[in-house]
C-alpha cells in the first residue's frame, strides 16, 4: 500500500472517529446532567422535609411554653387565695333598696354580677394566662386532627388578643385549618389579612407559599404563580424558595 492510499484512508477514517467521539461525550454529559438533576431534587425534598420538622419543632415549643405559662398563673392564683373563704350570697343587680339588716346582725357581703338581664355573666378576663392556655386548646385541637374545633379556637384567639405575640402563628394555622377543610377562599382571605397585619412577621414566607397553594386550590394559577414568585424574591436560598419553585415547574409542565 503506496503513502498515497494510506493518506487517503486516514483522511476519511479520521473524521468518523471525532464524531464518534463527540457523541460519546456528549451521551456522557447528557447522562452526568441527568444524574445531577436528580441528585438536586433529592436535596430540595430534604430541605423541605428539614423545614416542615422545624416548623413543627417550632410549634411544640410554641405549645409547651403556653401550658407552663398556663400553670404557672394557675400555681400562682392558688397560692394567693385564703384558706378558709366566707360564704357570700351573690345577688343580681335590681333597682329595689336593699332590706335593712337586723339590729345586732352583721349584714351579709353582697356581690354585684353584671351581666344579662337574666342574671348571667360575661367573663371579661382576657388575662396572658388565659390567651395562652386559649392558644394551646387551639394547637391541641389542631394535631388531634380536629380542623373545625381549632380553626373556631384560632378564630377567638385572634379576635379576643389582638396585641398577643401568638396572633400571627394563630391566623397561619386558622388559614391551614381552612385548607384542610377545603374553604380555599376562607384560607385566603385570612392570610392576605395576616400579610397585611404582619408585613415583618415571622410566618410571613409560610404565608406566601400558603398562599400559593391556596390559589391553586382555587384554580387561580396566575394568582398562585405571582405568591410564588414573590417567595422566591425575598427569600431566594430557603427550603421555601424551592417548593415555590417546585410548584412553578409543575404549572409548567401542566400546560
Amino acid at each position: 500500500m503506496d503513502a498515497l492510499t494510506l493518506s487517503s484512508r486516514c483522511a476519511r477514517t479520521f473524521p468518523l472517529a471525532f464524531l464518534w467521539c463527540v457523541s460519546g461525550c456528549a451521551s456522557a454529559g447528557t447522562s452526568e446532567l441527568a444524574r445531577l438533576d436528580a441528585k438536586l431534587e433529592t436535596v430540595r425534598t430534604e430541605l423541605a422535609r428539614e423545614s416542615e420538622r422545624v416548623d413543627r419543632l417550632s410549634d411544640e415549643i410554641t405549645v409547651l411554653r403556653a401550658m407552663r405559662d398556663a400553670a404557672a398563673q394557675d400555681a400562682a392564683a392558688a397560692s394567693n387565695m385564703p384558706r378558709h373563704l366566707a360564704v357570700v350570697r351573690l345577688t343580681p343587680p335590681t333597682r329595689e333598696a336593699p332590706m335593712p339588716p337586723e339590729r345586732g346582725v352583721e349584714p351579709p357581703l353582697v356581690l354585684t354580677l353584671h351581666g344579662d338581664s337574666d342574671g348571667s355573666t360575661v367573663d371579661e378576663s382576657h388575662g396572658e394566662g388565659k390567651s395562652k392556655s386559649l392558644f394551646a386548646d387551639a394547637l391541641g385541637a389542631f394535631r388531634r386532627g380536629d380542623m373545625t374545633r381549632a380553626s373556631q379556637l384560632f378564630a377567638r384567639f385572634a379576635d379576643l388578643y389582638p396585641s398577643a405575640a401568638e396572633v400571627e402563628p394563630a391566623m397561619y394555622w386558622m388559614a391551614e385549618c381552612r385548607l384542610e377543610l377545603g374553604d380555599a377562599a376562607g384560607a385566603v382571605r385570612v392570610l392576605r389579612e395576616m400579610s397585611e397585619k404582619f408585613p415583618r412577621g415571622t410566618k410571613r414566607a409560610d404565608a406566601m407559599l400558603k398562599l400559593g397553594l391556596a390559589y391553586e386550590k382555587q384554580g387561580e394559577h396566575a394568582a398562585a404563580s405571582a405568591s410564588f414568585n414573590d417567595l422566591i424574591r425575598a427569600y431566594p436560598h430557603t427550603a421555601l424558595a424551592e417548593l415555590a419553585r417546585a410548584h412553578l415547574t409543575q404549572q409548567e409542565v401542566a400546560r
